[in-house]
């Protein structure tokens, strides 16, 4: 009994972690499209942009509306490792929706 709950544990932390890293993928890859969305129906510029040294990006409208999402927090508990779009950390999209990448 002790030897398979020593098992256990490993396997259910490690699919806890997968499941923590695939939730926060999935959060990052709707923001993404959300802002691409929201650039064409607003016709105006969206941003999801990651800032140096911080675990977390936020996205929406480049006019300082934009919504900051921490990965490092629950339910997450992730770390932004890189990001890197172009010459920059931003991913910038056109009115008409179209992915530009800041600094490039």
């Amino acid at each position: 009994v002790t030897v398979a709950a020593a098992v256990a544990v490993p396997r259910f932390a490690d699919a806890s972690a997968r499941g923590r890293v695939r939730a926060a993928a999935d959060r990052l890859v709707a923001d993404i499209e959300l802002a691409r969305r929201s650039a064409h129906a607003r016709s105006q510029d969206h941003v999801v942009d990651f800032p140096a040294a911080h675990d977390a990006y936020r996205f929406g409208p480049d006019s300082g509306q934009a919504t900051t999402v921490r990965l490092d927090i629950s339910p997450y508990g992730a770390s932004v490792e890189s990001a890197a779009f172009g010459a920059g950390r931003t991913l910038r999209f056109t009115p008409l929706g179209t992915p530009s990448a800041a600094g490039a």
